[in-house]
């Protein structure tokens, strides 16, 4: 993904695209021809995003405690969250999501009503991931979605795909862009540089571990994901799992016989350790 912002001030930027699904690349090009004043985001990870670029642009470290001009932008930007997405974002990443910020349902009709509210001379960008709209139970979203553009030129919806390590970073220069900050490109550079001393110093170490990682549904994950692309590509671990995405289960007696060094699990898995490890 990327963004290019014209001369007059339109910005481009790579979006998930329903449309090209089937083909080589399910992205096409989009135009945005506003810089948002109100937005809403239907994934915790993006407002978290929009939190670390404003505390970067600001000057204070995030999760902190002491953010004060961060916290005050923040909400000013956010106007309205699922009340998934504010679960996610005060249980996940320790922010307290004020009151003046619209919690609505997670239906289409929730957003309809919601979009119907928003005032013609205010500017809406609505941030999805592009699972959102192509799961099963969402690929009607995508007509929806596309509705609302067309009958209001001041709201438009921008899909993101953050499932390798990569992509997290530009989709955090495209969050940045679009909503007028360009202090993501020193932030990147900032990231990059910590992973290349990193991976000198794995380089310079005994052979590769192993690893396995496994969702809190108890799906493997493959490397082909953001979390074991974490692994495999950033850490340089090798998966004992070589199946694709996190759609399959890898056998327990497979995962033993594997004996991987390392074992992941994600933070928001609310199993027991025993159940995780299978000794419950």
């Amino acid at each position: 993904m990327a963004a290019v912002r014209t001369p007059t001030g339109t910005l481009t930027v790579k979006t998930f695209d329903n449309t090209s699904l089937g083909t080589s690349a399910a992205f096409a090009d989009k135009k945005i021809n506003f810089t948002p004043t109100k937005i809403l985001c239907y994934t915790d990870a993006y407002v978290d995003t929009i939190y670390m670029i404003l505390c970067d642009y600001y000057g204070e470290t995030a999760h902190s405690g002491s953010t004060p001009k961060a916290d005050a932008k923040l909400w000013e930007l956010i106007d309205a969250i699922p009340s998934s997405v504010k679960s996610g974002v005060e249980s996940k990443y320790g922010l307290t999501v004020p009151d003046s910020v619209k919690v609505i349902g997670g239906a289409q009709e929730d957003l309809l009503s919601y979009c119907g509210t928003v005032p013609g001379d205010e500017k809406l960008i609505v941030f999805m991931s592009e699972y959102n709209i192509r799961s099963t139970n969402k690929s009607s979203w995508w007509g929806t979605n596309t509705a609302i553009e067309s009958k209001a030129s001041n709201i438009q919806f921008i899909y993101l795909l953050s499932n390798s390590p990569a992509m997290v970073l530009s989709t955090m220069e495209m969050i940045g862009k679009v909503i007028g900050y360009d202090n993501t490109d020193a932030m990147m550079t900032s990231v990059l540089a910590k992973i290349y001393v990193m991976q000198k110093a794995i380089d310079g170490s005994e052979a590769k571990k192993t690893f396995y990682v496994e969702t809190a549904s108890g799906n493997s994950v493959g490397s082909n994901t953001l979390m074991g692309g974490i692994f495999a590509s950033v850490l340089k671990l090798d998966n004992v799992f070589d199946g694709s995405l996190m759609g399959n289960k890898m056998s327990d007696e497979d995962i033993v016989k594997a004996q991987p060094q390392v074992i992941g699990f994600y933070k928001a898995d609310s199993r027991s350790m025993a159940e995780k490890m299978r000794a419950a």
